[in-house]
Protein backbone atom coordinates (compact mmCIF):
# COMPACT_ATOMS: atom_id res chain seq x y z
CA UNK A 1 0.00 0.00 0.00
CA UNK A 2 2.98 2.94 0.69
CA UNK A 3 3.89 1.57 -3.21
CA UNK A 4 1.07 1.23 -4.64
CA UNK A 5 -1.94 3.04 -2.87
CA UNK A 6 -0.32 6.12 -1.77
CA UNK A 7 -3.54 8.05 -1.82
CA UNK A 8 -4.86 5.94 1.32
CA UNK A 9 -1.31 6.01 3.13
CA UNK A 10 -1.91 9.64 3.04
CA UNK A 11 -5.40 9.99 4.04
CA UNK A 12 -4.68 7.37 7.09
CA UNK A 13 -1.78 9.94 8.12
CA UNK A 14 -3.53 12.99 7.92
CA UNK A 15 -6.53 11.48 9.31
CA UNK A 16 -5.13 11.14 12.50
CA UNK A 17 -3.32 14.29 12.35
CA UNK A 18 -6.53 16.00 11.98
CA UNK A 19 -8.44 14.46 14.63
CA UNK A 20 -5.75 14.68 16.91
CA UNK A 21 -6.39 18.65 16.20
CA UNK A 22 -9.75 18.58 16.24
CA UNK A 23 -9.77 16.45 19.65
CA UNK A 24 -7.53 18.64 21.33
CA UNK A 25 -9.68 21.82 20.20
CA UNK A 26 -12.69 20.55 21.25
CA UNK A 27 -11.40 19.49 24.83
CA UNK A 28 -10.09 23.28 25.32
CA UNK A 29 -13.50 24.50 24.08
CA UNK A 30 -15.54 22.58 26.42
CA UNK A 31 -12.40 22.75 29.48
CA UNK A 32 -14.96 24.37 31.84
CA UNK A 33 -18.32 21.71 31.21
CA UNK A 34 -15.98 19.26 31.41
CA UNK A 35 -14.71 20.56 34.83
CA UNK A 36 -17.94 19.77 36.22
CA UNK A 37 -17.88 16.34 36.21
CA UNK A 38 -15.80 16.67 39.34
CA UNK A 39 -19.00 18.12 41.15
CA UNK A 40 -21.32 14.74 40.60
CA UNK A 41 -21.55 12.80 43.85
CA UNK A 42 -18.81 10.62 44.42
CA UNK A 43 -21.44 7.93 44.90
CA UNK A 44 -22.42 8.33 41.02
CA UNK A 45 -19.20 8.60 39.88
CA UNK A 46 -17.26 5.29 41.64
CA UNK A 47 -19.63 2.41 40.16
CA UNK A 48 -19.38 3.50 36.99
CA UNK A 49 -15.84 4.16 37.19
CA UNK A 50 -15.55 0.52 38.70
CA UNK A 51 -17.37 -0.96 36.30
CA UNK A 52 -15.61 0.55 33.06
CA UNK A 53 -12.68 -0.26 34.40
CA UNK A 54 -13.76 -3.92 34.67
CA UNK A 55 -14.63 -4.02 31.11
CA UNK A 56 -11.47 -2.10 29.73
CA UNK A 57 -8.96 -4.63 31.82
CA UNK A 58 -11.29 -7.61 30.11
CA UNK A 59 -11.58 -6.62 26.23
CA UNK A 60 -8.14 -5.26 25.77
CA UNK A 61 -7.41 -9.31 24.98
CA UNK A 62 -10.88 -11.11 26.08
CA UNK A 63 -8.99 -13.23 28.76
CA UNK A 64 -10.53 -13.89 32.06
CA UNK A 65 -6.79 -14.10 33.67
CA UNK A 66 -6.59 -9.58 33.23
CA UNK A 67 -9.00 -9.17 36.08
CA UNK A 68 -7.11 -11.37 38.10
CA UNK A 69 -4.19 -9.23 37.67
CA UNK A 70 -6.68 -6.21 38.33
CA UNK A 71 -7.01 -7.53 41.30
CA UNK A 72 -3.45 -8.02 42.52
CA UNK A 73 -2.67 -4.63 40.96
CA UNK A 74 -5.80 -2.44 42.97
CA UNK A 75 -4.42 -3.81 46.41
CA UNK A 76 -0.81 -3.12 45.49
CA UNK A 77 -2.13 0.61 44.78
CA UNK A 78 -3.83 0.71 47.98
CA UNK A 79 -0.78 -0.25 49.77
CA UNK A 80 0.73 2.12 47.97
CA UNK A 81 -1.31 4.86 48.77
CA UNK A 82 -1.36 4.02 52.31
CA UNK A 83 2.55 3.88 52.58
CA UNK A 84 3.28 7.26 50.96
CA UNK A 85 4.82 5.33 47.27
CA UNK A 86 4.09 7.58 44.51
CA UNK A 87 1.75 5.69 41.98
CA UNK A 88 1.92 7.85 38.49
CA UNK A 89 5.49 6.51 38.32
CA UNK A 90 4.08 2.88 37.90
CA UNK A 91 1.91 3.74 35.78
CA UNK A 92 4.04 5.60 33.15
CA UNK A 93 6.53 2.06 33.63
CA UNK A 94 3.58 0.01 33.06
CA UNK A 95 2.71 1.77 29.86
CA UNK A 96 6.30 2.55 28.62
CA UNK A 97 7.99 -0.87 30.01
CA UNK A 98 7.44 -2.59 26.83
CA UNK A 99 8.80 0.66 24.67
CA UNK A 100 11.85 1.30 26.53
CA UNK A 101 12.80 -2.47 26.63
CA UNK A 102 12.77 -3.04 22.67
CA UNK A 103 14.86 0.53 21.93
CA UNK A 104 16.74 -0.27 24.64
CA UNK A 105 18.04 -3.54 23.27
CA UNK A 106 18.29 -1.52 19.67
CA UNK A 107 20.40 0.79 20.94
CA UNK A 108 22.87 -1.64 22.59
CA UNK A 109 22.85 -3.63 19.64
CA UNK A 110 23.62 -0.81 17.22
CA UNK A 111 25.92 1.30 19.07
CA UNK A 112 26.83 -0.36 22.12
CA UNK A 113 27.52 1.64 25.44
CA UNK A 114 28.66 4.62 23.43
CA UNK A 115 24.68 5.55 23.09
CA UNK A 116 25.00 7.31 26.15
CA UNK A 117 27.31 9.65 25.06
CA UNK A 118 24.97 10.81 21.77
CA UNK A 119 23.74 14.64 21.99
CA UNK A 120 20.19 13.58 22.57
CA UNK A 121 20.98 10.94 25.29
CA UNK A 122 22.71 12.60 27.06
CA UNK A 123 19.93 16.32 26.98
CA UNK A 124 17.57 13.66 28.41
CA UNK A 125 19.04 12.36 30.94
CA UNK A 126 19.86 15.95 31.30
CA UNK A 127 16.53 17.37 31.81
CA UNK A 128 15.85 13.57 34.22
CA UNK A 129 18.24 14.69 36.54
CA UNK A 130 16.69 18.47 37.01
CA UNK A 131 13.33 17.26 36.88
CA UNK A 132 14.39 15.03 40.00
CA UNK A 133 16.27 17.50 42.02
CA UNK A 134 13.43 20.15 41.27
CA UNK A 135 10.40 17.60 42.57
CA UNK A 136 13.02 16.77 45.45
CA UNK A 137 13.81 20.03 46.22
CA UNK A 138 9.78 20.84 46.19
CA UNK A 139 9.04 17.70 48.49
CA UNK A 140 11.86 18.66 50.50
CA UNK A 141 10.16 22.37 51.12
CA UNK A 142 6.58 20.94 51.64
CA UNK A 143 8.19 18.61 53.88
CA UNK A 144 9.95 21.51 55.83
CA UNK A 145 6.91 23.74 55.71
CA UNK A 146 4.82 21.12 58.13
CA UNK A 147 7.54 20.19 60.19
CA UNK A 148 7.99 21.72 63.59
CA UNK A 149 10.81 24.37 63.82
CA UNK A 150 14.26 22.81 64.79
CA UNK A 151 15.92 19.93 63.96
CA UNK A 152 14.82 16.54 65.74
CA UNK A 153 17.50 13.81 65.84
CA UNK A 154 16.73 10.40 64.01
CA UNK A 155 14.66 7.85 66.05
CA UNK A 156 14.23 4.13 65.16
CA UNK A 157 10.92 3.80 64.80
CA UNK A 158 9.25 0.69 63.22
CA UNK A 159 6.06 0.72 61.40
CA UNK A 160 3.92 -1.22 58.95
CA UNK A 161 5.69 0.36 55.63
CA UNK A 162 8.72 -1.61 56.27
CA UNK A 163 6.64 -4.79 55.59
CA UNK A 164 5.34 -3.14 52.23
CA UNK A 165 8.96 -1.86 51.52
CA UNK A 166 10.32 -5.61 52.16
CA UNK A 167 7.64 -7.30 49.92
CA UNK A 168 8.39 -4.78 46.85
CA UNK A 169 12.22 -5.38 47.33
CA UNK A 170 11.86 -9.31 47.46
CA UNK A 171 9.94 -8.87 44.08
CA UNK A 172 12.89 -6.97 42.36
CA UNK A 173 15.62 -9.21 44.34
CA UNK A 174 14.03 -12.26 42.46
CA UNK A 175 13.63 -10.58 39.20
CA UNK A 176 17.38 -9.81 39.11
CA UNK A 177 18.47 -13.12 40.55
CA UNK A 178 16.18 -14.64 38.09
CA UNK A 179 17.86 -12.90 35.43
CA UNK A 180 21.52 -13.65 36.33
CA UNK A 181 21.67 -16.83 34.41
CA UNK A 182 20.17 -15.43 31.06
CA UNK A 183 21.96 -14.35 27.73
CA UNK A 184 23.25 -10.08 28.44
CA UNK A 185 20.56 -9.04 25.65
CA UNK A 186 18.03 -10.83 27.71
CA UNK A 187 19.01 -9.69 31.03
CA UNK A 188 20.23 -5.79 30.23
CA UNK A 189 16.47 -4.84 30.58
CA UNK A 190 15.67 -6.73 34.12
CA UNK A 191 19.13 -4.99 35.68
CA UNK A 192 18.94 -1.87 34.54
CA UNK A 193 15.41 -1.51 36.19
CA UNK A 194 16.16 -3.70 38.91
CA UNK A 195 19.33 -3.38 40.44
CA UNK A 196 18.46 0.72 40.72
CA UNK A 197 15.64 -0.40 42.22
CA UNK A 198 17.18 -2.73 44.92
CA UNK A 199 18.97 0.52 45.95
CA UNK A 200 16.04 2.84 45.98
CA UNK A 201 14.44 -0.05 48.29
CA UNK A 202 17.18 -0.28 50.90
CA UNK A 203 17.19 3.34 51.04
CA UNK A 204 13.15 3.19 52.12
CA UNK A 205 14.16 0.93 54.23
CA UNK A 206 16.41 2.85 56.00
CA UNK A 207 13.85 5.75 55.65
CA UNK A 208 11.18 3.40 57.52
CA UNK A 209 13.31 2.15 60.08
CA UNK A 210 14.72 5.82 61.09
CA UNK A 211 12.83 9.12 60.95
CA UNK A 212 12.47 12.30 62.81
CA UNK A 213 9.82 12.85 65.43
CA UNK A 214 6.71 10.87 65.04
CA UNK A 215 6.30 8.25 62.38
CA UNK A 216 2.80 8.54 62.57
CA UNK A 217 3.14 12.53 60.92
CA UNK A 218 5.69 11.54 57.76
CA UNK A 219 4.72 11.57 54.50
CA UNK A 220 1.55 13.82 55.19
CA UNK A 221 2.56 15.86 51.73
CA UNK A 222 2.68 12.82 49.56
CA UNK A 223 4.92 12.28 46.68
CA UNK A 224 4.11 12.73 43.06
CA UNK A 225 0.73 11.78 44.45
CA UNK A 226 -2.42 12.74 46.43
CA UNK A 227 -1.38 13.75 50.10
CA UNK A 228 -1.93 10.60 52.71
CA UNK A 229 -4.66 11.38 55.53
CA UNK A 230 -2.62 9.99 58.91
CA UNK A 231 -5.44 11.73 61.14
CA UNK A 232 -8.03 8.93 60.47
CA UNK A 233 -7.47 6.26 62.53
CA UNK A 234 -6.18 2.83 61.14
CA UNK A 235 -9.63 1.26 62.39
CA UNK A 236 -11.62 3.52 60.16
CA UNK A 237 -9.24 3.22 57.42
CA UNK A 238 -9.23 -0.94 57.59
CA UNK A 239 -13.08 -0.74 57.60
CA UNK A 240 -13.08 2.12 54.36
CA UNK A 241 -10.65 -0.78 52.65
CA UNK A 242 -12.70 -3.76 53.69
CA UNK A 243 -15.72 -1.97 52.41
CA UNK A 244 -14.06 -1.00 49.30
CA UNK A 245 -12.35 -3.89 48.12
CA UNK A 246 -15.82 -6.16 49.13
CA UNK A 247 -17.49 -4.58 46.37
CA UNK A 248 -15.02 -4.49 44.20
CA UNK A 249 -13.85 -8.71 44.77
CA UNK A 250 -18.04 -8.76 44.74
CA UNK A 251 -18.59 -7.36 41.27
CA UNK A 252 -15.48 -9.99 40.01
CA UNK A 253 -17.16 -13.26 41.71
CA UNK A 254 -20.52 -11.79 40.33
CA UNK A 255 -18.56 -11.87 36.50
CA UNK A 256 -17.58 -15.76 37.40
CA UNK A 257 -20.57 -16.82 38.77
CA UNK A 258 -23.41 -15.14 36.19
CA UNK A 259 -21.33 -13.20 33.30
CA UNK A 260 -20.72 -9.80 32.25
CA UNK A 261 -23.65 -8.79 30.99
CA UNK A 262 -25.67 -9.28 34.08
CA UNK A 263 -23.08 -8.73 37.15
CA UNK A 264 -22.29 -5.37 35.62
CA UNK A 265 -25.39 -3.90 35.74
CA UNK A 266 -26.18 -5.78 38.98
CA UNK A 267 -23.62 -4.20 40.92
CA UNK A 268 -24.29 -0.94 39.70
CA UNK A 269 -27.92 -1.45 41.35
CA UNK A 270 -26.72 -2.35 44.25
CA UNK A 271 -24.14 -0.09 45.06
CA UNK A 272 -26.58 2.69 44.65
CA UNK A 273 -29.25 1.13 46.41
CA UNK A 274 -27.49 -0.30 49.35
CA UNK A 275 -23.75 1.98 49.67
CA UNK A 276 -24.88 5.11 48.31
CA UNK A 277 -28.50 5.21 49.78
CA UNK A 278 -30.24 6.46 46.26
CA UNK A 279 -33.54 6.58 44.78
CA UNK A 280 -35.07 3.39 43.32
CA UNK A 281 -35.42 5.22 39.95
CA UNK A 282 -32.03 6.64 39.55
CA UNK A 283 -30.56 3.07 40.65
CA UNK A 284 -32.67 1.72 37.96
CA UNK A 285 -31.54 4.35 35.69
CA UNK A 286 -28.08 3.88 36.23
CA UNK A 287 -28.65 -0.05 35.74
CA UNK A 288 -30.57 -0.25 32.69
CA UNK A 289 -28.09 2.63 30.89
CA UNK A 290 -25.14 0.48 31.35
CA UNK A 291 -27.00 -2.37 30.20
CA UNK A 292 -27.16 -0.88 26.69
CA UNK A 293 -24.01 -0.09 26.94
CA UNK A 294 -22.50 -3.17 27.01
CA UNK A 295 -25.05 -4.66 24.87
CA UNK A 296 -24.74 -1.97 22.59
CA UNK A 297 -21.08 -1.21 22.55
CA UNK A 298 -18.92 -4.62 23.72
CA UNK A 299 -21.08 -6.85 22.17
CA UNK A 300 -22.64 -5.50 18.86
CA UNK A 301 -20.01 -2.85 17.85
CA UNK A 302 -16.98 -4.61 19.47
CA UNK A 303 -17.57 -8.34 19.39
CA UNK A 304 -16.28 -9.19 22.75
CA UNK A 305 -16.04 -12.55 23.36
CA UNK A 306 -17.33 -12.58 27.35
CA UNK A 307 -16.48 -15.29 29.31
CA UNK A 308 -19.05 -18.06 30.19
CA UNK A 309 -20.16 -17.65 34.04
CA UNK A 310 -20.87 -21.25 36.01
CA UNK A 311 -24.84 -20.06 35.63
CA UNK A 312 -24.65 -18.50 32.18
CA UNK A 313 -28.58 -18.85 31.56
CA UNK A 314 -29.70 -15.21 32.09
CA UNK A 315 -27.12 -14.19 30.37
CA UNK A 316 -27.32 -15.92 27.23
CA UNK A 317 -31.24 -15.41 27.35
CA UNK A 318 -30.30 -11.50 27.16
CA UNK A 319 -28.22 -11.63 24.56
CA UNK A 320 -30.28 -13.65 22.14
CA UNK A 321 -33.19 -11.55 22.77
CA UNK A 322 -31.18 -8.15 22.12
CA UNK A 323 -29.80 -10.38 18.67
CA UNK A 324 -33.70 -11.41 17.47
CA UNK A 325 -34.40 -7.58 17.65
CA UNK A 326 -31.21 -6.08 15.40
Amino acid sequence: MLTSRLDITYTMIWSLAIANILGSGLCLMFTSTLAKVALVRINLIAPLVIAVVFLAAFQATAHFGDLWSLIAISFFGWFMKRFGWPRPPVILGLVLSGIIENYLFISVSRYGATWLLRPIVVIIMLLVVVSLVFGLRMTAKAGTKKAPVGKQPLRFKFNAGVFFTLFVLAVFAVGVYAAADWQIQARLFPWVIGIPALVMCVMQLFGDFFRRGDANEQDVHGAMDLPVDRSVPIAVVVKRAINSFGWVLGLFAAIWIVGFVVAVPLFIFLYLIWQAREKLWISTAYCVSMLVFIVGVFHLILNVPWPEGLFPQAEEWILRRVESFV
